[in-house]
């Protein structure tokens, strides 16, 4: 932050920050000034995560009957790609 608030510096340099709990960023990260801009990457929608199901399974050569990941990816709505990763792998 210190970095940040110094003035000679300004758009001299390049930030790339993340999370996964936007709620929990320090308050001073968030003040005008700090961050230009801003980009939201939300959750994958319900065919995405569809999508994401059967590339991991495919991926990962899980045997499995199942077509059509409809139903998994009901299951999993709010979670990220990452989660339904870890979801296949563990269910071989």
């Amino acid at each position: 932050m210190e970095l940040l608030s110094d003035p000679k510096i300004l758009g001299k340099i390049i930030v790339i920050s993340c999370t996964n709990r936007p709620d929990r960023i320090d308050a001073a990260l968030l003040r005008s000034g700090r961050s230009d801009e801003r980009i939201l990457l939300p959750m994958p929608h319900l065919e995405e995560r569809k999508a994401i199901f059967k590339v991991m399974y495919k991926r990962f050569n899980i045997p499995t009957d199942i077509r059509d990941f409809t139903d998994p990816a009901k299951m999993t709505d709010g979670l990220s790609g990452a989660d339904i990763m870890k979801i296949s792998k563990s269910s071989f």
